[in-house]
């Protein structure tokens, strides 16, 4: 699962492992350290949940928790919808956009990524043969 945040928006990439570990598990949850005994951590995680309307996010104790209401996770799941997407009102007119998709395998090299390796967890890109034309 990747995470990414810029100001006040939050996205999340699963690739099919992670769809898969939170359509059995109806939770996904990853971390990022900070020092080497592991005190510092910032855990991050998405939850589906029975009784939510709408997607939501909350911060508590180091942990980023981004809640799936369960209709629409179970549809986004279990279908080739790419994503979910939801506002969350801060208060003081500020709102946090949070969006929540399927990642898909990159085009191009760079990011890490050697000539020719493939993300094989990651969904087959559904541009994949315009841009092998277009390079061809």
């Amino acid at each position: 699962m990747k995470m990414r945040i810029e100001g006040c928006a939050i996205r999340f990439r699963l690739n099919r492992k992670d769809v898969a570990e939170l359509a059995s598990t109806g939770q996904i949850l990853e971390s990022v350290e900070f020092a080497p005994a592991g005190d510092q951590r910032l855990v991050y995680a998405i939850k589906v949940e029975p009784k939510l309307s709408a997607v939501g996010a909350d911060y508590q104790g180091g942990r980023i928790t981004v809640r799936l209401p369960q209709a629409q996770a179970r549809e986004w799941l279990e279908t080739e919808r790419i994503g979910l997407d939801g506002e969350q009102m801060l208060g003081c007119g500020r709102m946090l956009r949070i969006l929540v998709e399927k990642d898909f395998q990159c085009l191009h090299t760079g990011n890490g990524r050697a000539e020719g390796e493939i993300d094989h967890e990651a969904y087959p890109n559904p541009l994949a043969n315009a841009h092998r034309q277009k390079a061809g």
